[in-house]
């Protein structure tokens, strides 16, 4: 069977046809590698308190520059893989990336672009703060809890952006875009926390996606809601650091849950999320190969078809593995978590196509 990425776009996967990050990614990077390589190690800066700092750094503007190009979202906001059929409105979380790119590169035109997708996002919202899926996904068994949890995704990205922005040269600029959205965001976030225990429940052994929770209401204003998220998803870590996911360790998305907290930690910092940062991340160096491969052995979700959607196997999000490095190394003065990236980086471009 062919095998596929594991990362944040699980429902992705769910309506079928599409196109996995990961393989963008590496397709994407593979003519310029090299030179991105060699910028890594260039510009470890000596604080990095925020996250705009980590963006204009030389090896994110590049990786963002090859990674997220223009064509993952239309002209008019819709995402390509809701074109030419709307599918869900998570696919419109690519937005984020395409603010953090034109972020990093100050160039407007990527911006908007960026938030012409949350927009769009929100022409699908219905009178109660959900949103609108497509009707092949109910014959594919798709939950009320999986809408749920498509939504948070979503949200996590629009607030993310609206983070990003209002800490950006561009605050300005979308002062009153953001303020228009604002009653939207708020509509939806009234029926998430109607539904938080259903949330949490959903998410419950794989705490990654308890982080993607908190971040959906953190970032978009009810800390005190995105805190129990927070705390849900610490008390998953185990004594050696890494987060059971379904009852074991997966060195794929323990990634994801660290490059998430690593997101909260720049915005909501706290000892206690430092702490398991790097808890955490010190048990994921462990797992990186001296080829820059990520071992899969032992893992309970990803690497050797423990999980499969659609027919196809889950494998290693190689990407979100390289960038929860890249942060570490910033927001921890860590030229050890570079080195990491690159390695990383390279391994994927030259074995995974």
């Amino acid at each position: 069977m062919k095998a596929k990425n594991q990362g944040s776009l699980e429902y992705l996967l769910l309506i079928g046809g599409a196109v996995i990050v990961a393989a963008i990614v590496i397709s994407l990077i593979i003519s310029a590698s090299q030179e991105a390589a060699k910028n890594v190690k260039d510009n470890l800066p000596v604080s990095a308190s925020d996250e705009i700092k980590i963006l204009k750094t030389q090896d994110l503007k590049d990786f963002l520059h090859l990674a997220v190009g223009n064509s993952l979202i239309r002209d008019d906001g819709i995402s390509s893989k809701n074109y030419p059929e709307f599918w869900a409105v998570s696919e419109q979380r690519v937005a984020a990336n395409m603010v953090m790119r034109g972020i990093a590169e100050n160039e407007e035109t990527v911006v908007e672009r960026g938030w012409k997708a949350i927009e769009y996002g929100f022409t699908k919202q219905k009178p109660d703060g959900s949103f609108y899926y497509n009707p092949i996904l109910d014959s594919r068994g798709i939950t009320e809890e999986d809408k749920l949890e498509d939504a948070s995704f979503f949200l996590e990205a629009a607030g993310h952006s609206i983070s990003l922005l209002q800490n950006s040269g561009f605050k300005n600029d979308y002062a009153e875009k953001i303020q228009l959205l604002e009653p939207k965001i708020e509509l939806s976030l009234d029926w998430l926390e109607a539904n938080k225990e259903a949330l949490k429940l959903k998410a419950a052994n794989a705490p990654n996606r308890l982080v993607f929770d908190a971040l959906a209401f953190s970032l978009n204003g009810r800390k005190a809601v995105g805190e129990e998220f927070i705390q849900e998803a610490l008390s998953k870590q185990s004594p050696e650091g890494y987060f059971i996911e379904h009852g074991g360790f997966d060195s794929s998305y323990n990634a994801v849950s660290i490059l998430k907290l690593e997101l909260y930690q720049l915005y909501f910092p706290s000892s206690q999320i430092e702490n398991a940062i790097k808890e955490s991340m010190a048990w994921e160096k462990t797992r990186i190969l001296p080829s820059g491969e990520v071992n899969v052995e032992g893992n309970t979700r990803t690497g050797s078809c423990q999980e499969q959607v659609l027919g196809e196997c889950k494998q290693v999000d190689y990407p979100s593995v390289a960038l929860s490095f890249h942060y570490y190394a910033k927001m921890f003065n860590d030229p050890e978590s570079l080195e990491f990236a690159e390695k990383i980086t390279d391994y994927a471009v030259n074995n995974l196509r």
